[in-house]
């Protein structure tokens, strides 16, 4: 049992360091990236914030949605975990 609270605390903490993580770089580039493309930066790639297009490079867009899918996924592992882990029966032998 003590393996799957540690297992659980890891992947809760990768959930949350993740969603805050994705939602603090999306405020942050919304808010502070350019409104008009600039190829020869490579900021191409557009990010709609509150009615505002900003443009991103192909990496800053990557890790955003990366960030996203990670928080995304290790809440599902959450929830998966939480539905198979009987915490009556103890599985450390």
């Amino acid at each position: 049992m003590k393996r799957w609270k540690q297992l659980c605390g890891l992947t809760a903490a990768i959930a949350v360091l993740a969603g805050f993580g994705a939602f603090g770089l999306a405020v942050y580039f919304g808010e502070s990236m350019p409104t008009a493309p600039e190829p020869a930066m490579g900021r191409v790639r557009t990010y709609l914030y509150h009615s505002r297009t900003v443009y991103l490079t192909i990496w800053e867009d990557r890790l955003l949605i990366g960030l996203f899918v990670i928080a995304v996924l290790a809440f599902a592992a959450l929830a998966l975990i939480d539905r198979r882990v009987d915490p009556s029966v103890d599985m450390v032998s």
